[in-house]
């Protein structure tokens, strides 16, 4: 391919949007919250400023892991619970 023939693009840029804190002061419980789709709906409402509940049925130290990276990531209060 000659230098002729290459398509120019664009330079890449990335959109940034100010974080909303719409759940500040709220409380969310999220079932499966200790790993996968549930763990990042956990970190989301988090993000969004909700204190989160993170359940689990069988694991307690992967839903303490999860608290542990919400409160990290997110800070705001979060805890494991079984229900």
């Amino acid at each position: 391919m000659s230098k002729q023939q290459q398509t120019q693009y664009p330079p890449v840029v990335m959109p940034s949007l100010e974080q909303q804190i719409v759940l500040r002061g709220q409380k969310a419980l999220v079932t499966g919250a200790s790993s996968g789709i549930g763990k990042q709906v956990a970190v989301a409402l988090g993000h969004a400023g909700a204190d989160m509940v993170v359940n689990y049925v069988t694991d307690p130290d992967k839903a303490e892991e999860a608290v542990t990276e919400i409160k990290r990531r997110c800070g705001i209060e979060a805890m494991a619970m079984s229900i």
